[in-house]
């Protein structure tokens, strides 16, 4: 009878051990680089306008324009001088895409802040892994 104690004992010690080390591999395997991650870092490219392509040929039709704010969502705080510099080429670049882009197709913000993501990664080629999103304090088309 001690000996099946023993046995069912040491097996679930044992359980117990093959479950915590799943865990903690699942969950906790990369300390290091996401505490070195963790922390984000924001610049806003202040209030922007520009305006939306037409649909139709239509010379009496009223143009769209769009007011939005954009913010870059980035991990390494040294990319701030970087962002400043290339601010005008970041600006120019959003303002080519919503020239090209419709109303319709600027209703789907998600999208909108995928693709403005990737142009930001081409503008910052040499920082693209370390560029997370571009949000919007403000997204208006009127």
């Amino acid at each position: 009878m001690n000996k099946k104690k023993i046995i069912i004992i040491a097996t679930v010690v044992v359980l117990i051990a093959v479950v915590g080390a799943v865990i903690v591999f699942m969950m906790g395997g990369d300390n290091g680089k996401k505490s070195r991650n963790s922390k984000k870092f924001q610049y806003e490219l202040g209030e922007q306008y520009s305006n939306v392509r037409m649909e139709g040929n239509d010379g009496g039709a009223r143009k769209t324009i769009i007011k939005y704010s954009p913010t870059i969502v980035y991990t390494n705080e040294k990319l701030q001088k970087k962002f400043i510099a290339a601010s005008t080429e970041l600006t120019t670049e959003y303002k080519k895409y919503f020239m090209s882009k419709t109303e319709k197709q600027l209703t789907k913000l998600e999208r909108v802040s995928e693709d403005l993501t990737d142009i930001t990664k081409e503008v910052m080629k040499d920082e693209k892994d370390e560029i997370i999103n571009v949000l919007f304090g403000q997204y208006i088309l009127q």
